[in-house]
């Protein structure tokens, strides 16, 4: 899982039989790229969703859904391999956004994705075309290959295709394979423009870490934002404090820190902050992006539904307790160790909160609507809880 600055992707559309099955064989064989078959994503998106392949032409939200999950399981297996894509269905916008969303969730923000549509002119099609049923032909003839044979047989119904999808907004439209192979040998060594060079090696341990989504949270060092991440953590952070949570002189919790972003914003805000997080190479980040900064923060990988040792002013629990297995142990542990909490859950958890936080002597002091939502536990809530007395 070596991750080499930066890391590549190519995307091939284009019409059929414009021989973009022959320039991803040679881009894998000459430049080492690793390809991905778009024609086993569809079937595997078809036989989920019970549809035909035709039916994923329709942008429905389960279809697209279903491609950004097929998707991103398979780039991450190739993390952080530079890949291709090919196919005429990639023209579809939602599949082509589907890959999209994968690449960047598994990759990272600094890796180069170019695309381009491979058009050349009708003849050169057509003799292509010809070339191919007379190689599919002979595969299922002398290897009684079945897939050659539905191949062929599928050929034949839909004979040679005509109609161009037309390019999207950001392909390089080029008539002749040399072009994208030019073009991928220029991009062999080359860097994303806005890398922050300074902290390349940072980014490299964030990407080998072995977190699940190393890019996931927003990082920043020094001004700088190395890593923006997915979810505009800054939004919630902005909201923390318009609620007026004093911080100053404050031990603090941060559950499910992840990379340590709310816990380092606790630190500058005037707390001590610990961070903890179930998966170890998570807190392997934070303390790195802690050396990085300078930081005094604590880091420990801990599983918020065991008992807490230690007692602190102030507990976070952020975009967290929606994914854990015992809201109940977790939100227990948060009572009986403060007295105050900032947490952020989904409305259909907020009964189950406020009688639990009640049952321990604490009162809603402020809440604010998250800018996340949820398909799971609906809209997220920020809620500043202070105990009595």
């Amino acid at each position: 899982m070596r991750y080499e600055h930066s890391p590549k992707a190519l995307v091939i559309a284009g019409p059929p039989a414009a021989g973009k099955s022959t320039l991803a064989a040679r881009l894998r064989d000459e430049l080492g790229y690793a390809p991905l078959n778009l024609d086993t994503v569809n079937v595997e998106v078809a036989g989920r969703l019970g549809l035909t392949v035709p039916d994923l032409r329709q942008p429905q939200p389960a279809v697209t859904a279903a491609f950004k999950d097929v998707f991103l399981r398979q780039v991450r297996e190739q993390r952080y391999a530079n890949l291709l894509l090919e196919g005429s269905r990639v023209s579809h916008p939602h599949i082509f956004d589907a890959f999209r969303h994968a690449l960047f969730s598994a990759y990272g923000e600094y890796a180069i994705l170019s695309c381009f549509y491979l058009n050349p002119d009708e003849e050169t099609r057509q003799r292509q075309y010809l070339l191919r049923q007379a190689q599919l032909a002979k595969q299922a003839a002398k290897y009684r290959d079945p897939q050659a044979l539905s191949l062929l047989k599928h050929e034949y119904e839909k004979g040679f295709c005509t109609f161009l999808e037309q390019p999207l907004p950001g392909f390089v439209v080029v008539d002749s394979a040399e072009d994208v192979l030019a073009r991928a040998r220029e991009l062999q060594n080359a860097r994303h423009p806005d890398l922050p060079d300074k902290y390349g090696d940072l980014i490299r341990f964030i990407a080998e870490s072995g977190a699940y989504n190393p890019f996931y949270q927003r990082v920043e060092v020094e001004g700088t934002v190395v890593i923006h991440g997915f979810t505009d953590s800054q939004k919630s952070w902005a909201n923390i404090r318009a609620m007026g949570v004093d911080l100053a002189g404050k031990t603090a919790l941060d559950i499910g820190c992840m990379h340590g972003y709310y816990t380092f914003k606790l630190e500058e805000a005037g707390a001590a902050p610990l961070g903890v997080d179930i998966d170890a190479h998570s807190i392997d980040v934070a303390r790195e992006v802690a050396r990085a900064r300078g930081s005094k923060a604590r880091f420990a990988a801990a599983n918020s539904e065991d008992p807490f040792t230690e007692t602190f002013d102030v507990v976070f629990a952020l975009n967290v307790l929606h994914r854990v297995s015992d809201f109940r142990a977790v939100c227990e542990n948060i009572f009986t160790s403060c007295s105050q909490a900032v947490v952020e859950v989904g409305e259909v958890q907020l009964p189950e909160l406020f009688a639990l936080s009640a049952g321990h002597g604490f009162k809603r002091a402020r809440s604010l609507k998250s800018h996340r939502s949820s398909d799971v536990v609906g809209q997220r809530v920020l809620v500043h809880l202070v105990k009595a007395g």
